[in-house]
């Protein structure tokens, strides 16, 4: 597999990151809310809801962190996504198991 390309298609900075995170969630069926709040871990994830609450005071570096975290622990279901979402995602989390 050609890493060096995948590693070139993700989103240079954080804000096309985490516009491209909340498409991912959409196709997903959950929501993504940016509210205020007293958030521990600066995000809330409802699963039954197919909601993600984040705390809309944190930086976009720090949402994007946020919104990988929550759907690196949800299973999620691939199928809904197309090709080109399905690669970033997977690209993304393995980017970030590796920082």
């Amino acid at each position: 597999m050609d890493y060096q390309c995948l590693i070139n298609e993700l989103p240079v900075n954080s804000q096309s990151k985490l516009n491209r995170l909340e498409d991912v969630f959409n196709a997903l069926g959950y929501s993504v809310r940016y509210e205020k709040g007293n958030f521990r871990s600066g995000s809330c994830f409802i699963l039954d809801a197919h909601v993600a609450v984040i705390n809309k005071f944190l930086t976009p570096e720090q949402k994007v962190e946020a919104l990988t975290a929550i759907i690196g622990e949800t299973q999620v279901d691939e199928s809904l996504l197309d090709d080109q979402q399905r690669k970033w995602l997977r690209t993304l989390k393995s980017s970030n198991s590796h920082s």
